[in-house]
């Protein structure tokens, strides 16, 4: 696999202005949140990670803390859940910009196993847009900046009748 680096994100790119960039309790303030299900970001998803974003230097940033029940190997993070916080990085990446998505690749390079003991740095940025397809990257460290997984995903932006119902869903004007 190549290395993976950002690429520039184009003038123009992206679909609504960025919101501000000083951490909120949770994006899109008055949204009904209760409402989302997800496993990486749902509140209320009693087994799910309780992930909130908010947007740093333009780049989705969330801090996560491995519980014992999200161990691999005895004393490790799983890698299957460091590729769910890497996906919602970069999903939010998007979002954080009014740009809802599916995720169509998701490309990771795992660099060294996670301590469970540790805080991460989960992040990720909107590098490509090319209109229906768009490219992120994203980060998982520590917060003194070591790497552990990096990610390139491809995503396809959600017909509008889709994003409409969920943005209808979760009260977001």
């Amino acid at each position: 696999m190549n290395e993976l680096r950002p690429h520039p994100v184009p003038d123009g790119a992206q679909a609504r202005p960025q919101p501000p960039t000083q951490p909120e309790e949770r994006p899109f303030p008055g949204a009904n949140w209760s409402a989302n299900p997800c496993f990486g970001c749902g509140p209320d998803n009693p087994h799910g990670l309780k992930l909130t974003f908010h947007l740093e230097e333009g780049r989705a940033v969330a801090r996560f803390h491995p519980q014992e029940v999200h161990q691999g190997f005895a004393g490790t993070l799983h890698g299957g859940l460091l590729a769910t916080l890497l996906d919602e990085a970069l999903i939010w990446a998007l979002v954080l910009r009014g740009v809802w998505a599916h995720t169509a690749r998701l490309n990771i390079r795992y660099r060294r196993p996670v301590p469970m003991d540790t805080t991460l740095v989960v992040t990720g940025e909107l590098v490509r847009n090319r209109g229906r397809s768009l490219l992120a990257h994203g980060r998982v460290s520590d917060e003194a900046g070591t790497t552990y997984a990096e990610a390139e995903g491809l995503f396809f932006r959600m017909p509008d009748e889709v994003r409409d119902s969920l943005w209808q869903r979760y009260g977001i004007s």
